[in-house]
């Protein structure tokens, strides 16, 4: 191998190669949400307040798909 710098129009050639691989990865990906999670906790003080704060975070990023219940009383 030589260790010359690689000419301009390589890298330009690389990196619409790599542009093309990813592109083509974006479309193999589906990402699909699961309808429902169940959390199941053994504790009663504090971790109901940690899975309020992850469902409002959840809903929040996701709010187009989400019901928007976030609260223990709700289920």
């Amino acid at each position: 191998m030589s260790l010359k710098p690689k000419k301009f129009s390589e890298l330009k050639f690389e990196q619409a190669e790599l542009r093309k691989k990813m592109q083509k990865r974006q479309k193999e990906i589906n990402c699909e949400l699961p309808r429902y999670t169940y959390i199941v906790s053994e504790g009663t003080k504090t971790e109901p307040y940690y899975i309020e704060a992850i469902a409002q975070t959840i809903n929040e990023k996701y709010r187009g798909f989400s019901t928007g219940r976030s609260s223990m009383a709700d289920v």
